[in-house]
Order: structure tokens, then sequence, then C-alpha cells
């Protein structure tokens, strides 16, 4: 398939098109297994607007004709995983949409009730039709339960009795997504205002969650030796002690966007008047996607920072800003914050950091823009603020906060101050020190003795 995909030059997820002639349909001969014959699976990789890959499969058997259809995620994993608990407090809130992946598991802590990963398919609904599809499931083998097991058949009645109340919003109850995949979503109707009925929470994976995403091997029956971890550990000290390179590293990887197999770039910089960064960039030939990520390479600053922006002028936009992945930014005329997490550290102009926050909005709300939502929404007016920045028809103030302290603006007047930008170095406070692990970090007699 990769040679394939060099020599059409298309990605392997494109958007479905009237002027495409060839789709990428696939048809695979499959076993049928209601009637133990072959049929056939159908294939399609395509791409839903403002959200993410998908496959789309068909099945049909030419001798029982079952048919069958399913949609899986095509994408990749997000960097981190997350996790939406929304407070269901009226009718209303039944119809917020939801995209639930494979990886998600659902809970509703008022039922005891939990759908866990893999137990059903992705699915692009509601919180009514999540709840209407469980139903479903448990109503499809009731008749032949209450002939075998009438006990555990009238259990699940009044379960569904008491479900069905939870659909008509009759009760008040909390539905919470923990998808370590990062592709599941909850839609907030007031976005890009803060939705108090609703917790985001993005969360970096455990070992378990890697292991159940494939991304890493089980190795727990291995057992290596000490001299083994002695020998690593004296690498890795040998390889901290050595001067990073002054290079671009290269290597293989695959585009986030069509998966396409191409290149990352990866090199240690100096900001002058600032600190070492190192810059990792993508840039795929096939659809023209193009990233790039940068990484502190001198750790946490003593105090946290914060850069304050007036732009006054077009050549305001042309400055170069870092961004890490700690740093929450802010419009405040606009009463919008951008908060850490929710996007990786960049490298580039305020036009480009502008433009990058536009595109993220989009990307993690992607229901809320298209042809069903009002006019004069506030993800509409937010979108056009920002626009009306990058072209330099408004003036506006924007802050980044980075209590991290790797957080970055160019002054165009150094070594003299600059009138346009103001630079706080403040305390952090507990709960920061928290966000960032450093109350957890064990810096004095962390070593084990022998009397212990």
């Amino acid at each position: 398939m990769a040679d394939d995909q060099q020599t059409t030059g298309k990605p392997l997820f494109r958007q479905i098109e009237a002027d495409d002639e060839s789709p990428e349909i696939s048809e695979i001969e499959s076993l049928c297994m209601n009637c133990h014959e072959n049929g056939v699976t159908r294939m399609m990789l395509t791409k839903i607007p403002m959200f993410r890959e998908i496959i789309v499969m068909s099945f049909s058997c030419p001798h029982c004709h079952t048919q069958n259809n399913e949609v899986q995620f095509g994408g990749r994993f997000e960097d981190q995983g997350c996790r939406y608990t929304l407070q269901i407090k009226e009718a209303t809130d039944l119809n917020r949409k939801i995209i639930k992946s494979d990886w998600c598991k659902a809970t509703i802590p008022q039922l005891d009730f939990e759908i866990p990963a893999r137990g059903q398919s992705a699915a692009l609904t509601t919180v009514e039709g999540l709840l209407q599809r469980t139903i479903n499931g448990l109503q499809v083998l009731q008749p032949e339960r209450k002939i075998a097991q009438p006990e555990a058949a009238a259990k699940i009645d009044e379960f569904i009795e008491r479900m069905q109340t939870y659909c008509r919003g009759d009760k008040r109850f909390s539905l919470i997504l923990d998808d370590p995949a990062g592709n599941s979503f909850i839609e907030n109707p007031r976005f890009p205002d803060i939705d108090n009925g609703m917790i985001v929470e993005h969360y970096t994976r455990t070992r378990q969650d890697n292991i159940l995403l494939g991304l890493e091997e089980d190795t727990s029956t291995a057992v290596e030796s000490n001299s083994n971890d002695n020998r690593i550990l004296k690498e890795n000290e040998v390889e901290k002690e050595e001067e990073i390179p002054d290079e671009v590293i290269v290597f293989a990887t695959n585009c986030p966007s069509c998966l396409t197999p191409t290149q990352t770039k990866m090199m240690p910089i100096q900001i002058p008047h600032f600190k070492e960064v190192i810059i990792m960039a993508t840039n795929c030939d096939a659809c023209g996607y193009r990233t790039n990520e940068v990484k502190p390479g001198a750790g946490i600053s003593e105090k946290g920072t914060r850069l304050r922006l007036n732009i006054t002028s077009p050549q305001d936009m042309t400055r170069d800003v870092l961004k890490s992945e700690t740093c929450t930014l802010l419009i405040p005329d606009l009463q919008f914050e951008w908060h850490s997490g929710a996007s990786a550290g960049k490298f580039t102009t305020v036009e480009g950091l502008l433009t990058n926050v536009k595109e993220e909005l989009q990307r993690f709300h992607p229901l809320g823009i298209g042809d069903s939502t009002e006019d004069h929404s506030k993800m509409k007016q937010t979108i056009s603020y920002i626009n009306e920045l990058i072209t330099g028809a408004r003036k506006a103030v924007v802050v980044l906060d980075d209590p991290a302290g790797n957080s970055f603006i160019q002054s165009d007047y150094l070594p003299d101050p600059d009138p346009c930008l103001s630079i706080e170095h403040y305390q952090r406070t507990d709960e920061q020190d928290d966000e960032l692990g450093i109350k957890d970090m064990r810096v004095e007699n962390y070593e084990i003795t022998k009397d212990e």
C-alpha cells in the first residue's frame, strides 16, 4: 500500500468528493458468521470534515443475505488520554452530541453501570442515543432470557425501566467518558466558554493503557538482571554528559493526518536571550500536512512567566513566539482562555500562533461549526475575532501565562525596553506545582539504604 501511495501521490484518508474517480474502495472475501459461507467486505478510508479519519466497512453475504456495517477510527491516537464528566441536569443535556471511540469506557455512577472499552463499536450519537442504544442491546435477548432465566430477565427489565427514566430526563445523573486514546468527545454548546456542567481532563496514559492500545508490549513476565540494569544506567549517564549534537536528526514516522510514511526532523537550538529548546518538524508530501513541536531543553524554571503583548500594528504579528505545552493563552478583551495541555509546544510567530488556535478550536470542537449551528454562536464570534486580529483589523492584548517559565515572545527593541511587551516572573502556587509534578519529586534521601 505504501508503494501505491507514493505512485498516486494521494493521502490514504481523503474526503469524499464528486470528482474523485477512485475513492479507494477495497473488497475482501470474508466468512459469513451466519451461514459460514464466503461473503464480501467492502472497505473505504475517508475523512469526515472537522473531525477525524475513519474506516467505513460494509459486509454482505449473497447466500443468506446477511448485511452488516461498521465504522472504525483510522487516525492516530492523541498524545494524551481524555476524560469527560458531564452532569445531566435537564432534558436539553440529553441532546448533546458525543463521539465515543472503540477504546472509550462509558460510566453512569448513579446506575452503577459501565460500558467497557471495546464493549460497543465507535459511534457518533447523542447522550440520549447512547442510552437508547444500550436499552436496545439489553432488550434483544429478553424473550429467550425470560424462558431460560426468568429471575435474571426480571432484574434486567427493572434496570431497563430505571434507564428509561434517565433517558426521558426525569432524573439527574452523571455520564463519564474515559478514553485513553483521546478520540472521544462531548459537545459543549457554550464553547469556547467554560461549561460549568462538564469537566474535561487530559491525562498521561499509564503503562496499562499503552498495553491496552497496543502501543507498548506487555513485558511483565520478563525479568532483567541487575547487571543489565546497571549497564543501561551507566550508558544513560554517559549520554547525559555528552553535549547535544548540533545537527538535524531524521527518523521515520507516519503522517498524523493521512498516515502516509514520512519523516520527522529534530534539532536542538539556542534561542537568543532565552534558553535551549528542541524543535521537531514534520512535512508530508502526500497531503501537504505540516506541523512543528517544541520541547524545552532546560527543564522547569524556578518561577513562572507571564508575557503580555499589546498588538498595535501588523509588525507585531511577525514576532517569534515559543509557546510550551504548559502555557495558557489568554485574550482578555474576548474573555478567552486556551488552557495548557490543549495543544503541543509551538515555535512560530504571533500570527502563526493565532492561526493554530483557530484551527485547534475547530478540531477540538468538531460539532461547533456547520449548517446545524446558529449564525451568531459564540464559537463563530470567537473565530471571527481571531481572524480580525490576524488580518490587522483589530488591536488587542495577548497574554501567555506559563507556570513552567518555558514560553517566550521576541522583543523588537532589545537591549532597550519593549513598550508593547511586558514580562512578569511570579512564584507558582501549590496547585501549579502539583500540576507540573514538582510536589511529587523527591530530590533528597531518595536512595534506599541497606537498613531500609
